[in-house]
C-alpha cells in the first residue's frame, strides 16, 4: 500500500473534519485511485479532458455519494504521452483550489514532463516513502527534484511503519527519521493487516463513522489534524482501539 492508499485516506481523514475536498488523479495511464474510492466505473471524463477543452470540470468531478469521500477527478487509463498544456492546467487547479478547502493530486511515482508541470500547480508536496533507510534517502532526492520545481512546503510521511521492527533496531525509529531526514516529519501510517482488505473493497478513513478505527485511520486523521495546523502527538490513538468518533471530536 503505497502513496495513492495515503493520499486517499488523507483525504477521507479531511473530509471528515468537515473539509471541502476533491481527489485529482495525476498518475496518467497508471490510474488506481478510483478504486480506491470506489468509484471505479463512475467516469465518463478524466483530468485530460478537462485540460484539452473536450470537457468543463464539472462534468469531470465525481460528487462523492458517501459520507467521508471526498469529490474525485480521475485520470485517463491510458495516456499517450503527450504534453498537456500549461496554462490551462494551472488555471484548471487555481479555479479547483478556489472551490475546495484542499485538492489532493496524487502524482505518478516516476518524473515526466507532466509530473513537473503538476507539482507547479501545488503549493505544498506531502512525499509518501517506505519504512526503510534507503526509501527515505529517495524521498529526500525527491524533495531536491521538487524544490527545483519551485515547490518549498515538503513534508514527509513515512508509510507501513513496522513499530517492533524498529524498537528491534531492524528499522530506523521515528527519532532517527526526524534527526536524520532533511524533509520535515508529517505523520507515520503503520502496517496495518486492515489496509489491504480496506482498499480492496473501496472504503477509506472514516468513510464508516460507527466502529473503531484501524490503525492507518488513525493515522490518516493525524496527519490531517497537523495539515490543519493543529499541533497532534506523532502516535495519538494509533495504538489504541478507539471508537472512529472520538478521532474526530
Amino acid at each position: 500500500m503505497g502513496k495513492s492508499f495515503v493520499s486517499a485516506n488523507l483525504a477521507g481523514a479531511l473530509t471528515s473534519l468537515g473539509k471541502k475536498v476533491l481527489v485529482a488523479d495525476g498518475d496518467l495511464g497508471m490510474r488506481s485511485m478510483d478504486i480506491l474510492l470506489g468509484c471505479e466505473n463512475a467516469s465518463l471524463f478524466d483530468i485530460k479532458d478537462v485540460i484539452s477543452g473536450a470537457c468543463p470540470v464539472e462534468k469531470a468531478i465525481i460528487k462523492a455519494e458517501k459520507n467521508g469521500f471526498p469529490d474525485f477527478i480521475p485520470a485517463p487509463q491510458t495516456y499517450d504521452g503527450s504534453l498537456l498544456d500549461p496554462e490551462r492546467t494551472r488555471a484548471l487547479f487555481t479555479y479547483l483550489k478556489s472551490v475546495y478547502d484542499y485538492v489532493l493530486i496524487d502524482s505518478s511515482a516516476e518524473y515526466s514532463p507532466y509530473y513537473s508541470l503538476l507539482a507547479s500547480c501545488a503549493d505544498t508536496a506531502v512525499i509518501v516513502t517506505a519504512h526503510q533507510s534507503t526509501a527515505v534517502r529517495a524521498a529526500e532526492k525527491t524533495a531536491l527534484l521538487l524544490a527545483k520545481e519551485g515547490l518549498k512546503e515538503q513534508y514527509l510521511v513515512i508509510n507501513m511503519f513496522r513499530k517492533k521492527e524498529a524498537e528491534k533496531g531492524l528499522l530506523p525509529d521515528p527519532a532517527d527519521i526526524i534527526l536524520h531526514s532533511a524533509v520535515p516529519l508529517l505523520g507515520i501510517v503503520p502496517w496495518d493487516k486492515n489496509a489491504a482488505t480496506e482498499a480492496e473493497k473501496g472504503g477509506i478513513a472514516f468513510c464508516n463513522p460507527k466502529g473503531k478505527a484501524y490503525s492507518f485511520e488513525a493515522a490518516a486523521v493525524n496527519i490531517a489534524y497537523r495539515l490543519c495546523g493543529s499541533e497532534v502527538p506523532l502516535f495519538k490513538g494509533v495504538y489504541r482501539t478507539l471508537r472512529r468518533k472520538i478521532y474526530l471530536k
